[in-house]
């Protein structure tokens, strides 16, 4: 779900699949979200098969608040069918200029056990990001992170045409790059939702669906 440098969910923003940008919500804003992720190249939703583990989905709230001089982002994430919860916290300091900067942990009890190649016994991930806007809504960000990112990750988004956007990110094991869509109408007010499709290192196919409120 792209969000803006003032921390305002809807179309335009900054927009990454897994890696983090530097801008939280405000206070007062929030965002349903799903999504997943299948082993086998094509979209199918959460777990395919029982047991097989071919595809995998999640279901979440971001919710945003103020906190010290800046917004806050909390989110609470179901990461598969088996209903395993993750919480991430996310935040931003008041800043100004086309840079902003931000800093988070991810999977903050650091039990998720979800990519975790430094320790096998805490997946809590945290990390720093700096975010550049260019203009005309294109967005570029890089950042540094341990445990699930492993070093340096960087994302970035551009407009394509109208109502469609392009995303593209290294989150420090490959490229993961695809396309968003405006659905005007999907929930009220004037936020649209925003529904992605693209591709995990150019193997498994991944979809979302966001929706603020």
């Amino acid at each position: 779900m792209p969000v803006s440098s003032e921390g305002v969910p809807g179309w335009e923003g900054a927009l990454t699949l897994s890696t983090p940008i530097a801008y939280s919500l405000r206070a007062k804003e929030g965002v349903y979200v799903m999504g997943n992720t299948n082993y086998a190249r094509w979209p199918k939703l959460f777990d395919a098969r029982k047991g097989e583990g071919d595809s995998n989905g999640s279901l979440g709230l971001l919710f945003g608040s103020r906190m010290f001089r800046g917004n806050a982002t909390f989110s609470w994430m179901f990461v598969d069918s088996r209903l395993k919860n993750v919480y991430h916290i996310h935040y931003s300091p008041d800043l100004k200029g086309r840079w902003r900067l931000g800093a988070g942990l991810q999977d903050v009890f650091g039990d998720s056990n979800t990519q975790i190649p430094l320790d096998l016994t805490n997946s809590a991930s945290a990390y720093v990001v700096a975010t550049y806007e260019f203009g005309g809504d294109a967005f570029a960000s890089v950042g540094y992170g341990g445990q699930r990112f492993y070093g340096y990750f960087a994302s970035a988004s551009v407009p394509i045409a109208e109502g469609w956007k392009a995303y593209a990110e290294y989150d420090t094991f490959g490229i993961n790059w695809g396309v968003a869509a405006r659905l005007k109408g999907l929930v009220a007010g004037e936020r649209p939702a925003v529904v992605t499709f693209g591709y995990l290192k150019n193997r498994w196919a991944t979809w979302t669906i966001g929706a603020p409120f």
